[in-house]
């Protein structure tokens, strides 16, 4: 069974470049699943737990184990239809059927035009249905998808370039095979512009994931100096407090706030949320305060990665 497998895999091309391509693809998108959430500041607790399922209806990992499959599916599936005809050429190249000029023209120009198809086509594609993926669970803010769309295109460059490079020689193999003087040549680039092809992707991914790296610290330290300060002074501020809820409301306007887009809320033991001042607090800062963030020293997120957090402080009060 195993020899019969090995057999097919060897004799079909198109099998054999679905392979490498996965193989690559897994690679990648190992390294994606590990990094994302780190260079995208998720929160403590946001990912792979009951909190993400109840926010996103699915936990990040399943989220990554469907987009991947789904993307795997697709191109594999263009894969195998595009390379069709040389397939059943490979299979029955020397079946006298097979050595008619016209089709071996056909076969010759696939294999120069392919390459460059399935460049753009694993490119769109995985962009096309994560993009999708991520509005259709709601849980993302619209810069938290461009910045997981950045992320992704960044390696898919990269990645376009690795399958580029390890699949020539399946194509190599078949114009060598194919060659006979006079035959037609395909859609082919120059050197330079197959240099630049090469190259030009790998300095875009570097580029791109770098800034990345480089606005995801800025925002880090910029909002663990603004925790520190806002956690100091509810601290301060509500030191020793027994209180009601009107003067709750009064002790936490009283604390400054240091940017026009930052707010004061009051979740009370009921699950309701109040704003008193700025931005509208939604309901992943609901969820992720009551159930997460006393765990977390008090600290808040309003969403999965976006660059705004909150300081928070359990207190009890004498009424409400």
């Amino acid at each position: 069974m195993l020899s019969k497998l090995k057999n097919k895999l060897r004799n079909t091309p198109s099998l054999r470049i679905s392979f490498r391509y996965c193989l690559i693809f897994m690679i990648f998108i190992l390294i994606a699943y590990i990094i994302i959430p780190i260079l995208l500041n998720y929160g403590p607790g946001s990912i792979n737990t009951k909190f993400d399922i109840e926010m996103s209806y699915i936990s990040y990992r399943t989220q990554f184990i469907i987009i991947s499959s789904s993307i795997l599916i697709i191109l594999c599936t263009i894969i195998h239809f595009l390379l069709k005809d040389i397939d059943e050429w490979y299979v029955q190249r020397n079946n006298p059927k097979y050595k008619d000029s016209n089709f071996i023209n056909k076969i010759r120009k696939k294999c120069f035009n392919l390459p460059y198809l399935l460049f753009v086509f694993e490119l769109i594609i995985p962009i096309l249905l994560t993009t999708l993926f991520l509005l259709l669970t709601g849980s993302h803010d619209t810069i938290m998808i461009t910045k997981i769309l950045i992320f992704i295109f960044s390696f898919l460059l990269l990645l376009d370039v690795y399958s580029f490079v390890f699949v020539e020689d399946i194509y190599a193999e078949i114009l060598k095979e194919t060659y006979t003087k006079n035959t037609h040549i395909g859609f082919r680039v120059n050197i330079t512009i197959k240099f630049f092809m090469q190259i030009l992707p790998i300095c875009i991914t570097c580029l791109l994931v770098t800034s990345l790296i480089g606005y995801s610290r800025v925002v880090k330290e910029k909002e663990d100096i603004y925790f520190s300060v806002y956690n100091n002074e509810l601290l301060n501020t509500f030191e020793n407090f027994s209180g009601n809820y009107d003067e709750i409301c009064s002790k936490l306007n009283s604390i400054y706030l240091y940017e026009t887009d930052h707010s004061r809320f009051i979740i009370t033991p009921s699950g309701k949320i109040t704003t008193l001042d700025g931005p509208e607090a939604n309901n992943f800062i609901l969820e992720y305060t009551s159930k997460i963030s006393e765990d977390n020293n008090g600290r808040t997120y309003d969403s999965y990665g976006v660059d705004r957090q909150g300081a928070t402080l359990k207190i009890s009060t004498s009424s409400r």
